[in-house]
């Protein structure tokens, strides 16, 4: 076995790869998430700005029109990539962590919160998650590959 693949391909301490299609699907990933959390933060500005600034709430609405259409565009295609992923448990942490936009922790617990050793082993099944991520982008970048 080529141990310089092998440690190109291990990833880092939260279970992302390094190196390659790896990493420019994580980017992909990883930029649609912030394009989430910057759309959900223009809602919030939205609801909270002043009836009383026309102008300024034209500005936010119009901004958050072209962001609502690139993510929804963005969402679709993303998830239609992660849906040909045939493991179940890397499907699932892709939906969690960028369809769900959720925290490690949150994805960490939906996918093993139920079993009965979980509060005893949280940090085990935590690096659990993280190999699955890892082995998930790599799946992802190898269905991109296929497909171009």
């Amino acid at each position: 076995m080529n141990t310089n693949s092998y440690k190109s391909n291990a990833g880092n301490s939260e279970g992302q790869p390094t190196g390659g299609a790896a990493d420019k699907i994580r980017d992909r990933l990883n930029n649609y998430r912030k394009l989430a959390r910057d759309l959900r933060n223009q809602r919030q500005r939205y609801d909270r700005a002043d009836p009383e600034a026309t102008l300024h709430l034209r500005e936010i609405a119009e901004d958050m029109a072209a962001k609502e259409i690139t993510e929804a565009e963005e969402y679709k295609a993303i998830s239609e990539l992660i849906q040909r992923v045939e493991d179940p448990d890397q499907r699932a942490t892709l939906q969690l962590r960028y369809l769900d936009n959720s925290e490690w922790p949150d994805v960490n617990f939906a996918m093993f919160g139920d079993l009965a050793d979980f509060n005893a082993k949280e940090r085990a099944y935590q690096r659990r998650v993280y190999r699955i991520h890892s082995r998930a982008l790599l799946t992802l970048a190898q269905i991109v590959a296929l497909g171009e």
